[in-house]
């Protein structure tokens, strides 16, 4: 992974191929190297990330959340392929965060920053299309057959055509 920018928290979902081992993806070694951990501890956010995180500099360059569903997304498929219980806990991390610092009385909202946990009055409907989707796939039983079924962008399963 280059040093630049990373935004929305994205995990990279296509590794490079001395990554993977007969169509299987073996466990990418996430660490200080790849700019994908200790985020937390060096920039005072927890799980749920800000929009845009400066690897580099380790600094956040622009502190909002917007209930977006990449990293969600990036666990559920971490964690299908690799099987690491890593990405389950991650997951569970983000979601304890989004409870305790997106919900409101009727929802959830978008953060003016993930630092202070100021909220906006905003619930984009993609948090409950993908997001929320994300979510319940990660912990749920393993019901979805990767072989018979691709997620469009929008996180809704389509089935292959062979």
């Amino acid at each position: 992974m280059e040093d630049r920018d990373v935004q929305g928290g994205v995990v990279p979902l296509s590794p490079p191929a001395e990554d993977r081992v007969e169509g299987q993806v073996r466990e990418v070694v996430l660490d200080e190297r790849s700019g994908l951990a200790g985020l937390d501890e060096q920039a005072g956010v927890r799980g749920i990330e800000p929009e845009v995180f400066d690897y580099r500099l380790r600094r956040v360059i622009s502190p909002g959340y917007q209930l977006r569903p990449e990293i969600i997304e990036s666990a559920y498929y971490l964690s299908h392929y690799t099987k690491n219980p890593r990405y389950l806990a991650m997951g569970r991390r983000f979601f304890d965060d989004l409870v305790t610092h997106c919900r409101t009385e009727d929802g959830y909202a978008t953060l003016k920053s993930v630092l202070t946990h100021e909220k906006k009055d905003l619930m984009p409907s993609y948090f409950l299309a993908e997001t929320l989707k994300y979510l319940y796939l990660l912990f749920a039983p393993e019901t979805i057959d990767f072989e018979g079924v691709v997620f469009n962008t929008e996180a809704h399963p389509l089935r292959r055509i062979r």
